[in-house]
């Protein structure tokens, strides 16, 4: 049985090694050239010049051809001191490099060459097996960096650096705080050459699966802190130029899967926006045909005032907390099925943003409903005039030169009270027009007359409220729940004569 080595005996043991290293002789070491060791080095040798130990195989030591073969330890290269493996064209050095003179600083560093390629990370499960190796992270000779088992496929090009993952966060960082911003990652590019892509971060979720919800990018605010300002995503463009410049570009299919949940930007809360387009050129439409049926599409629906559900914005959705106007969805869907589809809302995790279910309910796209509105003002003004050539009433407003609107018509009238000019008269326009509670009407009539009155018409000339003994300047506040909905006529009388006449509209 082999005795123990003392502590003296292996002292002297590094002693001898050291000094065998000094006086320049070889130091044996076993180096396997191949997995199972079934054979030893072909050389070993020690160069006195440099202190360069050194195994090699093929080739000349020292040498960087496709031929040399050879591991140092020393000084393989001037101004270095490390470790360098040569084989086929190709080294990996790790070592420290002096800085030029008169500095004495050492730099640290890991280099690889020549031939390009990349360097990798892996994690061994079995060295004997061609697939017991898992790459974990790749740096390539472009100094491109990823991570995961392969590059991820991006449209126009291998990123800079990517994060290949499945099933797992791609970035998952703690805040790194300063006295401006809280701030998780800051993706930043540049791009000087014309007519080419600057993506300072480039999203894309090409999962198939049928029942889980993919984002391409998910952005939740949960901070509460006050007077601090919390953005789940903050994206600015500071130099546009002629190029397309997009802060945010997102991109989503349309269908044609029956009952498609895709959205390209889902918002779950207030959305504020300084300005906004809908694409609406000539060249991306067809089947273009006149609005049809409007008065009657505005006649059966029901606008109503109404609050969002505090219980369904506790899980999640964050809908709005004050008096909200517009539609009944299932009710507007009668009347203009087109303006409504179903969306399905997932409900996160408020510090993870990790899915926690979803529900579905119905969502009107208001947008679709404004040339409806627009078509039935404008069948209700070819009816009105209609109806104003019926009943004898002119016009009263009418435009002069400066595009200001005169208040009265030409011309004069005779009262009891003597003969007036016209323009002695005024009849604002009321306020708010549309009006859903009161409106105002502003009116003047001039001195002398004692009995003015203003009748308000519906479109079949029938009055439906008169307002009498008015005189001077004041103003007549109209409650539009004593009125249906509706387009009327409001008319200014002296004596039974009509002065001038306006349109308003009540809506609910």
């Amino acid at each position: 049985m082999m005795k123990k080595m003392t502590l003296n005996a292996m002292l002297t043991m590094v002693t001898l090694s050291a000094c065998l290293f000094a006086s320049g002789q070889a130091v044996r070491t076993k180096i396997p050239t191949t997995l199972n060791d079934a054979a030893l080095p072909a050389t070993e040798a020690i160069r006195a010049s440099t202190g360069l130990i050194t195994h090699y195989v093929a080739g000349t030591v020292g040498n960087f051809n496709a031929a040399d073969q050879w591991i140092g330890i020393g000084q393989p290269l001037a101004s270095l001191y490390g470790e360098r493996t040569q084989w086929g064209g190709q080294a990996f050095i790790k070592a420290l490099r002096q800085q030029p003179s008169p500095s004495t600083t050492k730099d640290a560093i890991i280099e690889w060459g020549n031939q390009g390629g990349e360097m990798q990370f892996r994690y061994v499960t079995n060295p004997l097996s061609s697939t017991g190796f898992i790459k974990i992270h790749s740096l390539t000779s472009a100094g491109n960096a990823y991570y995961g088992a392969a590059a991820p496929p991006i449209f126009f090009g291998t990123p800079k650096l990517g994060i290949n993952t499945t099933n797992q966060p791609g970035i998952n960082s703690t805040s790194l705080t300063n006295t401006i911003s809280t701030i998780n990652g800051i993706f930043r590019t540049t791009a000087t050459a014309p007519n080419t892509y600057a993506v300072g971060v480039y999203s894309v979720t090409n999962a198939s699966s049928t029942s889980n919800t993919n984002y391409g990018m998910l952005a939740v605010t949960s901070g509460s802190g006050a007077g601090t300002n919390n953005y789940g995503m903050y994206s600015v463009i500071s130099a546009p130029n002629t190029n397309n410049n997009y802060a945010v570009y997102a991109s989503a299919p349309t269908g044609p899967v029956p009952g498609s949940n895709s959205w390209a930007a889902f918002f779950q809360g207030n959305t504020f926006a300084t300005g906004l387009y809908i694409g609406s050129d000539i060249a991306l439409k067809t089947d273009v045909k006149p609005e049809a049926n409007a008065m009657d599409k505005i006649r059966r629906a029901n606008p109503v005032t109404y609050f969002y559900n505090k219980e369904k914005s506790q899980k999640g959705l964050n809908l709005p907390e004050e008096e909200q106007h517009g539609f009944i969805a299932q009710e507007l869907r009668e009347a203009v099925p087109e303006a409504v589809r179903t969306a399905r809302f997932s409900i996160p995790d408020p510090t993870t943003g990790q899915e926690m279910g979803s529900e579905e309910y119905l969502c009107v796209n208001y947008i679709s409903l404004i040339s409806i509105l627009y078509k039935g003002v404008q069948e209700q003004d070819t009816r009105i005039k209609e109806l104003e050539a019926k009943l004898g009433i002119k016009n009263a407003a009418t435009t002069t030169a400066n595009g200001r609107e005169t208040l009265a018509e030409e011309g004069r009238i005779t009262i009891a009270a003597g003969t007036f000019d016209k323009k002695e008269f005024t009849l604002a326009q009321n306020t708010p027009n549309p009006f859903s509670a009161q409106t105002t009407i502003r009116y003047s009539l001039p001195a002398g007359v004692k009995n003015g009155t203003i009748g308000i018409f519906d479109l079949n000339g029938r009055m439906q409220q008169q307002y009498n003994g008015l005189n001077g300047s004041s103003q007549l506040i109209i409650d539009g729940n004593t009125l249906q909905p509706g387009i009327y006529i409001y008319s200014l009388l002296a004596e039974g004569q009509e002065v001038i006449s306006k349109r308003m509209i009540l809506t609910r």
